[in-house]
């Protein structure tokens, strides 16, 4: 990399510090993102407004721009933050982690309500002497009956396969393990 390439890198991270140390985010009573609002105290407004413009958020515009910037034009992995479009719910028996690529914490849910369903393999047919089965799903028990826009819930793979038309369920994508390959959280859903 050339001296001009970090150059402009450290000017861009510069930027991006500048901002997410001026973020102040506040939170509702389960912990989830409310709102983010700009603040100053740490840098001068003229900093705050040169990183912004760096990063190409129009003063003009501030809001929309900053949500677009929240989404993720600026990596959000950097920023540790994202925007609260929905809310999350975990319907597991256990904490769900998710982490970055390095295993470095970015939200915990915690268990909210379990949803179940019940599963029998049928056996259907035998292929080269290897029985074959089909899994059948019983009643999902301990999951709201109906979707409410807006609200997602975190299942296991087995409840969500077996409700293969319901939009707001969510299970684990990309699992992380540590060192001695246990399970430390996941990336994040699908």
């Amino acid at each position: 990399m050339n001296k001009f390439c970090k150059e402009r890198e450290e000017e861009r991270k510069n930027a991006i510090e500048y901002v997410r140390s001026s973020i102040v985010r506040e939170f509702n009573i389960e912990g989830e993102d409310i709102c983010m609002s700009l603040y100053t105290c740490n840098y001068s407004f003229e900093q705050l407004e040169n990183a912004l413009e760096y990063l190409g958020i129009n003063k003009y515009k501030r809001c929309r721009d900053l949500d677009i910037w929240f989404e993720g034009i600026v990596n959000k992995r950097i920023l540790g933050i994202t925007k609260n479009v929905g809310r999350i719910i975990n319907y597991t028996p256990h904490d769900i982690n998710i982490v970055s690529q390095d295993g470095e914490l970015i939200k915990t849910y915690s268990s909210k309500g379990i949803a179940r369903v019940s599963a029998k393999s049928l056996y259907k047919d035998t292929i080269n002497g290897v029985d074959i089965y089909k899994t059948e799903y019983g009643e999902v028990e301990g999951l709201p009956s109906e979707e409410k826009e807006g609200t997602y819930y975190i299942v296991s793979i087995l409840v969500k396969q077996a409700c293969p038309n319901r939009k707001d369920l969510l299970s684990l994508s990309q699992l992380v393990r540590d060192s001695e390959g246990k399970i430390i959280g996941c990336l994040g859903l699908e």
